[in-house]
């Protein structure tokens, strides 16, 4: 994620590899320009722009992604009058959910958490400022086992010429935790029999924290592939995600 303060000036989150629900749990401090800052309605939207990152040989230009325009009505959104009234009160506010956008008009392509502290300057923080708050601390979580049995897939369709030959799928179980925790693996299932509808029969296990709050739940990002060619090339069919976070809170 991008952005850019009033002096035209990059300020970016760090970057995340191999990951379509990247954790940040990062803060970024930027000039905004207000016409009054106890009124949030005077506000200019914030605009924050998403990035896909490439260092390939041949290919090291970044990919935009799509981008969030959030208006300060729409968002958790905590003014300096709220930290002088509590000077103890905390920071960040509770996040939301906003969808991303490759182009206005078009469908969301994605979702951003976040929530917005507005104050001057000068202003002096009598709790740790933004950019010093330790977010992933104020995320409660909790140890799940996670058993899994993938029965198959059905339906599947060929991205190329070739008919499905042996399709297989990919758990990206990076993506459920920070980058910063502990190390994950992604898992990935035998290849399955010939054809569009094959019986996997599998079961995966893995043990991992997740937040205890529905709201920071993350998702688990699947990738199915065709092994062809003996397995010299995996020629991807489709995605689809699991709201693993929210089938574990269900299950308290």
């Amino acid at each position: 994620m991008k952005a850019w303060d009033l002096s035209g000036k990059k300020k970016q989150t760090k970057v995340i590899e191999d990951n379509l629900n990247p954790l940040f749990y990062q803060t970024l401090e930027l000039d905004y320009e207000v016409r009054d800052i106890n009124d949030p309605y005077s506000y200019p939207p914030f605009i924050l722009d998403l990035w896909d990152e490439d260092k390939e040989l041949f290919d090291r230009t970044d990919d935009f992604l799509g981008r969030a325009m959030i208006e300060p009505e729409d968002c958790h959104l905590t003014l300096q009058k709220d930290f002088e009234n509590d000077r103890s009160k905390e920071i960040p506010a509770e996040p939301r959910w906003h969808p991303i956008k490759f182009q206005e008009g078009e469908p969301a392509c994605g979702e951003i958490l976040v929530s917005f502290a507005v104050a001057e300057n000068d202003y002096n923080f009598m709790a740790p400022s933004p950019a010093s708050v330790d977010l992933k601390s104020t995320v409660e979580f909790k140890e799940f086992d996670v058993s899994m049995m993938i029965l198959g897939l059905r339906q599947l369709e060929s991205p190329g010429i070739l008919p499905v030959k042996k399709a297989y799928i990919q758990f990206n179980v990076k993506s459920l935790v920070p980058p910063d925790s502990i190390a994950m693996s992604n898992l990935v299932t035998k290849a399955g029999p010939t054809g569009p509808n094959p019986t996997l029969n599998t079961t995966i296990e893995f043990n991992i924290p997740l937040p205890t709050k529905p709201l920071y739940c993350p998702k688990l990002s699947c990738f199915v592939y065709d092994n062809i060619f003996m397995g010299m090339s995996q020629a991807q069919i489709g995605t689809f995600t699991l709201e693993i976070g929210q089938m574990m809170l269900d299950l308290k």
